[in-house]
Parts: C-alpha cells; sequence; structure tokens
C-alpha cells in the first residue's frame, strides 16, 4: 500500500480561494471571457492589424504579392476587432 502524500493546501486556504473566486466571477461581464478576449484585442488583434498595414505599405514598393497578403492579414484583423467589439449585443441575441 502507497502512503497518502499530505496536501500541500490546507482546507482553509482552498476554501478562500474559492470565496475569492466567486467573489472575482460574480462581477458584472457580459460572458465569459469578456475580460480576456478585450485584452488580446486590444494588445494583440489591433496592433498585429496596425503593424500589417504599414508592412503592406512598404512591400507595396517592392512585392505587390506581399502587400496583398499582408492586407488580408490587416482585413482578418478588423473583422475580428469588430465582432469582438460587438460581443455584447452577439451574447444577447444567442440567449433564449
Amino acid at each position: 500500500m502507497s502512503k497518502k502524500q499530505p496536501s500541500k493546501w490546507s482546507q482553509s486556504q482552498v476554501a478562500s480561494l474559492a470565496i475569492a473566486v466567486v467573489l472575482y466571477a460574480s462581477t458584472a461581464h457580459a460572458y465569459l471571457g469578456e475580460k480576456a478576449l478585450t485584452w488580446a484585442v486590444s494588445n494583440i488583434v489591433l496592433p498585429l492589424g496596425v503593424i500589417a498595414i504599414v508592412g503592406a505599405l512598404g512591400a507595396a514598393k517592392f512585392n505587390p504579392k506581399m502587400a496583398s497578403g499582408a492586407m488580408f492579414v490587416a482585413i482578418i484583423c478588423i473583422v475580428i476587432a469588430f465582432i469582438s467589439g460587438q460581443g455584447n449585443q452577439l451574447i444577447q441575441v444567442m440567449k433564449p
């Protein structure tokens, strides 16, 4: 028989963590992951779109094929930013 390993966490620590998670999760968010999605759009998607547009302008001088690829990336970034900005309305439409 194997020995039972002592837990790293006490019951009071687990209970405190559970209460903290419940209190944090009870803040008013329209849908699960809204805060993470907002962060990702403002810190990843929009800068990527700006870099793609600048890259497309620079690449247009040398290789038009690269410029069209960068413009596709910029359009995709704009679409993702628009859809994530309209997330509250989309969730309301999908609710029964």
